[in-house]
């Protein structure tokens, strides 16, 4: 299973039903709640503060300047392209209209970005 760091709304650290064993539950956006155990008491809360690590990482990336309007456009695009794509997998007749931005004019304008930024 892959599951993106950003999908995770939150993580609950908790004894597990078995007594012997810890338990870490975590709230995914849309879906049902995962479930794990480890033996360790360190095992689970090293893995929680992993995790709270890496999506606090990517929050700060998404909402971060850095990123170039051009870069952003084309970032967009491929979200788009990936969501129509999972639309298809999935078998939805509802797809409609969906405008694309052309990806060699998005080329070119990240290729101008660069060349700004380097000369």
């Amino acid at each position: 299973m892959i599951l993106p760091y950003k999908a995770i709304e939150s993580l609950i650290q908790k004894q597990s039903h078995l007594s012997s064993t810890y338990g870490l539950v975590l709230s995914i956006r849309g879906q049902e709640e995962l479930f794990f155990e480890f033996r360790e008491q360190d095992s689970r809360d090293d893995c929680a503060l992993l995790l709270h690590k890496r999506i606090e990482a990517v929050r700060h990336l998404e909402q971060s300047t850095l990123i170039s309007p051009a870069e952003r456009a084309k970032m967009d695009a491929a979200k788009a392209e990936h969501e129509l794509l999972n639309k298809v997998r999935r078998g939805s007749r509802d797809i409609g209209e969906v405008d694309l931005p052309d990806m060699e004019e998005l080329a070119g304008k990240s290729a101008s970005a660069v060349k700004a930024r380097f000369s």
